[in-house]
């Protein structure tokens, strides 16, 4: 192979190296933030499991239930809130509407 033709293969080969070492660092630090973020979501995770094992207080369920609806009033004062408003229906009707199996009027 010619001399010029293995300088430029080298040169690939240099680029690729500088690529994988960067990827490298990439890769550490998303682990990085992956344990950051699993330590801050076990407490969320383990209230979660809590109330639906029924096994949180119910001083602190009330709690929890004051500031939803807290966060729902704050909600309800921005104007372009209700533009994403879903009312509520009820999934036993849409059973019965499903006929042929899927998701009912998607197409």
């Amino acid at each position: 192979m010619p001399q010029e033709l293995q300088d430029r293969f080298k040169s690939i080969k240099a680029i690729l190296d500088i690529c994988n070492q960067f990827e490298e660092e990439e890769q550490n630090e998303i682990r990085q933030l992956d344990l950051m973020y699993e330590t801050l979501y076990a407490d969320i995770y383990s209230q979660r499991t809590e109330v639906l094992l029924n096994t949180m207080s119910k001083d602190h369920i009330k709690d929890l239930v004051a500031e939803f609806d807290q966060r729902v009033k704050i909600h309800e004062m921005d104007p372009s809130f209700k533009q994403f408003y879903v009312p509520p229906f009820e999934v036993k009707d849409t059973i019965k509407q499903k006929k042929d199996g899927g998701v009912a009027n998607f197409w």
